[in-house]
């Protein structure tokens, strides 16, 4: 969207969010930004905006900001979750000092919910009570109960209509049963947003930044113990020799599943690092298996390229249709890949696949190839079934309609394409037998799963309709059962390295590294990548094009600044270790600040690509790379 529209939006599979309202550069320059604010995460409507001010905050240098715009219904919330262990048994009010702006809502205010495994046991989102119309700083809260039987807490700011809210110092505190309860559940439970106890895995145990004024930056102790403990990592090059990447293979210990993250799509380190780590993997550890954050069919295209040497490798990358990907950097692991298998014995062999569901088309062309062979008179039954993705599929050098069109379309209508998703997987499903019998056992596996393949873009597609938050979430999901189904088809015992953005490889609650760590244990091992300065590519959010950015330096809360201060290029860390190094790694264990940068970066709004993260709960291990350089893009070949 342009900025003429008033939005500046980050789109993507995470779960902080940020978005721009309408203000000029002028507030900018004046003391307001964009962005959720450290420790927090949040959800918005295009229309929505979340933000920091620093004119007029109520006490200290900075207040959150909330606004709407022309759409009655546009809604902005800002989010965070603790363990409930300090609050249990007792009675919590969280208050607020709140500034309403010409507000005309519904719902204003702050909000808190008090979550059990299944349900939801206590909540209140002010609804009768919004803060709204114009007024200096006053006080609000909400007072619940948190019984024995809680799991989590979770509270913020929301708000839902026109103008713009200020909040500012906010406050948890119990307080005795003469404090009148604000909870709105009458009688047990409520549908309304719970959650099982898992959401709350890696959550802290107390509030963090309620006055918005940023996260404690680290000490002088906590760079002195990181400068210690992590392992300083001879380079990034691939080419040369592994020595140094030794104690790798301890720290991953008899893992059989390895996620390999990235702090931007757009970094040219972190792939070659990561080609290392791989080359290491395969050569030293005995992985046999690689997966990317990259459409399932296009993928294994390149994997009959390195295990076979058949075909055009630079032609291949370009099929995958993604920018982030199409690099030399990408290219040449490719090419490392075949000749590791020309002379590699079969069973050390590494093979190259897709877990992600970003286009239908070439789903839909396996299934429907499969078809022809198998049950030729079942094949308009087919083609008829899928046809309405048609217009998003991509072939050939056509790319397809963006999923956003798909999502536009009425339910109705999305409901009779996903209907008919259902019937192709259902055909080949119950024909099992007979169409493994006329191919085989592995051909028909495959053919099915692409089927499954084009449900799972229909799903993803159609919560698009709902917002980027429901996005992510069911994107995750089908690519963590996608590595499910991978190691089932090439054995539990194979060792697989993935290849993906931190928020996907990482622990966070609805993530595909929380899917997969759920399912495996200790069995999957999650590896984050960080960055000190430098650039990197993206689509500028400012004008849409991809780009090389610089962003601009990190706070000096943000934990990119202590690896900075070790004065050391390129370190290894397990942040394991952090639980037994005392408080100053505990400073560093979270939640604390990193860069979160997909394959978006508004330069106007840096503040919104972040999130705070806790170590080990969201990553095992963490590399840093002080100096950072853009990728190397190619141009697509069709």
């Amino acid at each position: 969207m342009s900025r003429d529209a008033c939005v500046a939006r980050r789109v993507a599979l995470v779960l902080t969010v940020s978005v721009a309202g309408c203000l000029s550069p002028t507030d900018v320059a004046q003391g307001t930004y964009l962005g959720v604010p450290e420790g927090w995460s949040g959800t918005y409507d295009t229309q929505a905006g979340i933000g920091i001010s620093t004119r007029s905050p109520h006490t200290g240098r900075a207040a959150l900001y909330m606004s709407g715009q022309a759409d009655p219904k546009a809604r902005a919330t800002l989010l965070q979750s603790i363990l409930p262990d300090a609050y249990v048994g007792g009675r919590v009010r969280m208050s607020a000092w709140v500034k309403p702006d010409n507000v005309t809502a519904d719902y204003s205010g702050i909000w808190m919910r008090v979550d059990g495994a299944f349900e939801t046991l206590a909540f209140d989102n002010m609804v009768g009570r919004a803060v709204v119309g114009n007024g200096p700083w006053r006080q609000v809260s909400i007072v619940l109960d948190v019984p024995v039987n809680a799991v989590g807490i979770t509270f913020g700011g929301l708000f839902d209509g026109r103008g713009a809210l200020l909040l500012d110092d906010m406050q948890f505190e119990l307080v005795d049963q003469s404090v009148p309860s604000t909870d709105l559940i009458t009688g047990r439970g409520s549908a309304d947003s719970s959650r099982a106890a898992t959401s709350y895995a890696t959550s802290r145990t107390s509030p963090s930044n309620l006055d918005f004024e940023g996260l404690p930056r680290a000490t002088q102790e906590s760079v002195d113990w990181l400068a210690r403990t992590a392992i300083p990592l001879a380079s990034v090059d691939p080419t040369i020799g592994l020595t140094d990447l030794a104690p790798f293979g301890p720290m991953i210990g008899s893992a059989r599943l390895v996620g390999l993250g990235e702090g931007t799509h757009g970094t040219r380190e972190f792939f070659t690092l990561k080609h290392r780590l791989i080359r290491y993997l395969v050569e030293s550890q005995g992985f046999t298996q690689f997966a990317i954050e990259a459409t399932t069919p296009e993928a294994e295209d390149i994997n009959r390229y390195v295990l076979t040497g058949d075909g055009n490798p630079t032609l291949l990358l370009s099929k995958l249709r993604f920018w982030i990907w199409n690099t030399q950097e990408m290219l040449d692991m490719i090419r490392w890949m075949r000749q590791w298998n020309a002379s590699a014995p079969a069973d050390k062999r590494v093979q190259f696949h897709g877990i992600d569901i970003q286009q239908p088309g070439a789903s839909m062309d396996s299934v429907e190839a499969f078809i022809a062979r198998v049950d030729p008179l079942r094949s308009h039954y087919v083609r008829t079934r899928l046809s309405c993705f048609d217009p998003y599929a991509s072939r050939g050098a056509t790319f397809g309609l963006p999923m956003i069109i798909y999502a536009a379309r009425l339910a109705t209508s999305r409901a009779a394409c996903a209907f008919g998703a259902k019937e192709v997987y259902d055909l080949l499903n119950s024909s099992a037998a007979a169409y493994k019998a006329a191919s085989s056992p592995d051909v028909y596996a495959t053919a099915l799963h692409s089927a499954r393949l084009v449900q799972q873009w229909e799903a993803m597609a159609t919560v698009f309709s709902t917002n980027t938050y429901a996005l992510g979430l069911s994107r995750d999901s089908s690519m963590a059962e996608n590595v499910r189904w991978l190691r089932d088809r090439v054995g539990v015992n194979a060792k697989m390295v993935l290849w993906a953005h931190n928020d996907h490889i990482g622990k966070l609650s609805g993530v595909m590294g929380r899917h997969l760590k759920n399912a495996y244990g200790s069995d999957y091992v999650a590896v984050g990548f960080a960055f000190g300065s430098g650039v990197l590519n993206a689509v500028n959010g400012t004008g849409g094009s991809v780009q090389a950015i610089r962003p601009e330096a990190v706070p000096s809360s943000w934990i990119e600044s202590t690896f900075l201060a070790t004065g050391k290029p390129l370190l290894l860390l397990d942040t394991r270790l952090m639980s037994a190094g005392g408080a100053a790694a505990i400073a560093l264990a979270g939640p604390i600040s990193m860069r979160t940068i997909g394959s978006t970066f508004n330069l106007l709004y840096p503040s919104g690509f972040q999130r705070a993260y806790a170590f080990p709960a969201d990553f095992d291990l963490l590399l840093f790379v002080s100096s950072a350089h853009e990728s190397t893009l190619l141009p697509y070949v069709f």
